[in-house]
């Protein structure tokens, strides 16, 4: 295969664009000039030695496999050509490196290593605020057929880093067709649009269609699955890669969505297997897989380890599926805070950094002007937001719907002039020092205390409190108060107990010694004359 440049300019006008032609062509080039520009009289003036002299320039720098001439030139015109350049090597075809993934709008894309976005993050932003489902104003504008007004949505996000703008017009109240033709003709037209790709974007394979046939350079398609089938599932992707898209390919088959890691992984392998093998042979680099994004922080459980999922879904993916790419809509991991948009772009970085760095996520459709790097969110924001996109603890949710709600007050607040509402504190908990001896300790094995042996022991005899050696002076003086033993209503009151001290084992439990509880032990002694006496 063979491209290049023909007629419209001159040789040394041609030169910048052939350069620019060759550094990325992997394929023959050829370039046919016009022998200069043409005169008043609609004839060209360059000579055969005035265009052999600018031509061979391509030839010296190896930019070109073949030259000759367009309007103006003559078979002298060509001999020349063919003078000053035979003794150059043709352009070398180049090295192929890894397969990347290359789009275009005006300007070329190419999504390698070197790829950033405006959070530092190797990923891709695609803009949602072309999106019906992504913007409110987008949404009333287009129903409002406020054309030249969308097209200002579009450039805010072009200049807020989006490197890829997302068009989606699905609605039931909206001609989807009419309003994806005529969007997608208006936007081609306006350079600071165009310069980057699209993405077509819709459930209806028609309005797919409308939006590519408008559409210059190379867009990706949003989306196809096998929900469908499998037989219509490659008659799409067979059609897309006659249209030269690259293609978003949803986690979802003849059953549903994939909502677990497992099925997120086994339909995207499946999916890879159809479209890289025959009948389809897509190239793999075009392929991007959406393992959905599911909603996080709902208050059902099973919930809370969605975020997760998807990111240990990307890694296993990109393991199995080489040079595959990972998408998602971003903003659905945090719609169940939405209105606190603080929270949900601090829940977005969290997710980002960790899909995109530890995981292989390559793109995701987000909102470039509000993205957080991960640096810009708040401590403890950040701490709460890992806690529930990783799953690491059950209070997250509540926490980050309490800072939510708090976010909702301050605003009412500000409308009605009032204080604000204190901010709640989450403090993220601290270690403390750990000493050897601790780290060191051996854990021991709970015993039962010892068994007694003796035969009083055995039979419950109460173990004796030897009362007449206290010696504080105001016993002393109460114990000379007392009634007698003789007279005593109690005779079997005793101020001395003699009982042998091995009588029971050391640390055997003193409640025990006699009597089946403390409270029993306890009434008995509170009911005798010598407690009230020596306390």
């Amino acid at each position: 295969m063979c491209v290049g440049l023909n007629c419209a300019l001159g040789a040394s006008a041609m030169a910048p664009f052939l350069k620019r032609l060759s550094d990325c062509a992997e394929c023959f080039v050829h370039v046919y000039s016009n022998a200069g520009l043409p005169n008043a009289m609609g004839g060209y003036d360059d000579t055969p030695a005035d265009m052999a002299r600018e031509n061979v320039v391509f030839a010296k720098n190896g930019w070109v496999n073949m030259m000759g001439g367009c309007c103006g030139s003559t078979p002298p015109h060509i001999k020349a050509i063919y003078e000053a350049c035979k003794d150059f090597a043709p352009r070398p075809l180049p090295t192929l490196g890894p397969p990347q993934m290359w789009l275009s709008g005006l300007e070329d894309f190419k999504i390698g290593p070197d790829t950033y976005n405006n959070c530092g993050l190797p990923f891709v932003n695609v803009g949602e605020r072309c999106n019906i489902a992504g913007s409110r104003k987008f949404k009333r504008l287009i129903m409002e057929g406020k054309y030249p007004e969308l097209m200002d949505i579009a450039k805010d996000q072009v200049e807020a880093g989006a490197h890829v703008v997302d068009i989606n017009v699905d609605d039931g109240m909206l001609d989807g067709l009419a309003a994806m033709q005529k969007f997608v003709k208006m936007a081609v037209t306006e350079p600071d649009v165009s310069r980057v790709p699209f993405m077509i974007d819709s459930s209806k394979f028609d309005i797919v269609l409308a939006g590519l046939k408008w559409n210059q350079g190379k867009a990706i398609v949003n989306s196809i699955s096998l929900k469908v089938g499998e037989e219509l599932f490659i008659e799409h992707a067979t059609l897309l890669r006659k249209h030269g898209a690259a293609v978003v390919v949803m986690a979802f088959d003849e059953q549903g969505q994939a909502a677990t890691k497992e099925d997120k992984v086994r339909i995207c392998k499946r999916s890879y297997d159809i479209l890289v093998n025959e009948p389809v042979c897509f190239p793999p680099e075009d392929i991007i897989f959406d393992p959905n994004i599911l909603t996080i922080g709902t208050g059902i459980e099973e919930h809370n380890a969605y975020g997760v999922d998807f990111i240990d879904a990307c890694k296993t993916i990109k393991e199995i599926c080489p040079w595959c790419k990972i998408s998602g809509g971003v903003s659905n991991l945090s719609f169940g805070f939405r209105g606190a948009n603080v929270i949900r772009e601090s829940i977005h970085a969290v997710f980002l950094t960790e899909a995109a760095k530890s995981s292989g996520m390559d793109m995701g459709i987000v909102n470039a002007a509000e993205m957080l790097a991960l640096k810009d969110v708040e401590e403890d924001l950040l701490e709460m937001c890992t806690d529930a996109v990783m799953n690491r603890t059950d209070k997250a949710t509540e926490q980050l719907t309490e800072m939510s709600q708090w976010f909702f007050d301050c605003k009412q607040a500000k409308k009605d002039g009032t204080q604000p509402p204190r901010r709640p504190r989450f403090c993220k908990k601290q270690p403390r020092v750990v000493f050897d001896w601790e780290k060191n300790y051996v854990p021991r094995k709970q015993t039962e205390p010892p068994l007694p042996v003796s035969k009083p022991a055995q039979q419950h005899t109460p173990n004796p409190y030897v009362y007449d050696a206290l010696a504080s002076p105001r016993v002393v003086e109460a114990r000379k108060k007392r009634p007698s033993l003789e007279t005593s209503q109690f005779g079997d009151l005793r101020t001395t107990w003699t009982q042998p001290a091995d009588l029971y084992p050391r640390g055997f439990p003193y409640f025990v010694r006699g009597r089946d509880s403390a409270r029993s032990y306890i009434s008995e002694l509170f009911q005798t004359r010598i407690t009230m006496y020596d306390g």
